[in-house]
């Protein structure tokens, strides 16, 4: 049977590709992208993730008046510390635990802690596309490597589709 190489995307698969790729960086970039991009309300409140939107423990500002920078940065630094079941995981680099892990405790703070489903989804996830990535590389994989190592893929398989759906 003959490989096609077809686009696909299956976020899960990504970010543990991302993941394996970037490194340590990629807990970094994580942060800094939730930092970057709040979810904002239908009323204007911000949140630091969409998740959130609706609790007014995650509220870090609002549309009219801007951020509430004390907000925004304990948002941030709860954030950055591992939930204590991660702190000897060997895949705590490479985990979405970061941002993600950001709950309402019992006594109404924001805690950081990850659930155990995501916790088994993680280490579950991560060697299996850890092999895939390893196979593709080691095949040279064009598409695979287009696709993982080329900053303008994105703007390249747009005008792909585009041209795909417009022109046939």
């Amino acid at each position: 049977m003959a490989k096609t190489e077809e686009k696909f995307y299956l976020s899960p698969f990504e970010m543990k590709i991302q993941s394996l790729l970037k490194g340590d960086k990629y807990a970094a970039d994580r942060r800094l992208m939730a930092k970057n991009q709040p979810s904002v309300a239908p009323g204007g409140k911000l949140y630091s993730s969409s998740k959130f939107v609706g609790d007014p423990a995650f509220v870090i500002g609002d549309v009219f008046s801007g951020f509430d920078p004390a907000k925004q940065k304990a948002m941030y630094d709860i954030g950055s510390l591992p939930p204590e079941p991660c702190l000897k995981c060997a895949i705590r680099s490479r985990c979405n635990y970061v941002y993600d892990s950001l709950a309402r405790g019992r006594d109404g703070i924001v805690v950081n802690e990850i659930a155990p489903i995501q916790c088994a989804h993680e280490q579950i996830i991560t060697p299996v596309a850890d092999y895939v990535t390893e196979k593709l590389c080691g095949e040279k994989n064009a598409l695979f490597i287009h696709k993982h190592y080329n900053e303008m893929y994105p703007v390249v398989s747009l005008v792909e589709d585009k041209s795909k759906y417009c022109c046939n």
